[in-house]
């Protein structure tokens, strides 16, 4: 159950959140939103996010970082709201979506998570492409690629 009194939420009471809008007994607008409806305001929030970047890196207050914190929210609200209606139709969770992510980050980063070599920004860039590449073949083979294969395909490049 929601705690409503709580001074601090996380990304769960969030889920739960927009779990509970857009049920039967929740709000009329978010229930009645779709992926498509809702592509206009990924697109926006993505905008002001951006402004909101620009605001604290030219002026960088106090009221700048807080303006991002919100603006943040916003977009992380809208990746929540899709997973919500991807999961009411049974295509995937917001706990998919991290997956996919945090995934993707690994097998991106072998110079952290595994033994390659990366000693400048140049080569992460290098072994970025690379791997990207690879994800891209291995995608329309059906198939993911592992992050031991990311890591042996890098070593077969050097």
């Amino acid at each position: 159950m929601l705690d409503l009194e709580k001074e601090k939420f996380d990304l769960d009471d969030l889920v739960e959140v927009m779990r509970i809008l857009r049920s039967s007994s929740g709000c009329p607008w978010d229930r009645e939103q779709t992926l498509e409806t809702l592509r206009e305001y990924c697109l926006e929030e993505a905008g002001e996010v951006a402004g909101a970047i620009d605001a604290v890196v030219s002026r960088g207050g106090d009221a700048e970082w807080r303006e991002l914190c919100e603006e943040l929210g916003d977009l992380l609200l809208q990746v929540i709201f899709q997973a919500q209606i991807a999961s009411e139709s049974g295509r995937f969770t917001h706990s998919d979506v991290i997956t996919a992510i945090v995934k993707k980050l690994i097998r991106r980063h072998p110079h952290v998570f595994s033994d390659t070599d990366a000693e400048t920004s140049d080569d992460v860039l290098v072994n970025w492409k690379v791997i990207k590449e690879a994800e891209k073949k291995a995608k329309e083979l059906g198939r993911d690629l592992t992050p031991d294969e990311a890591e042996k395909l890098l070593s077969n490049e050097e």
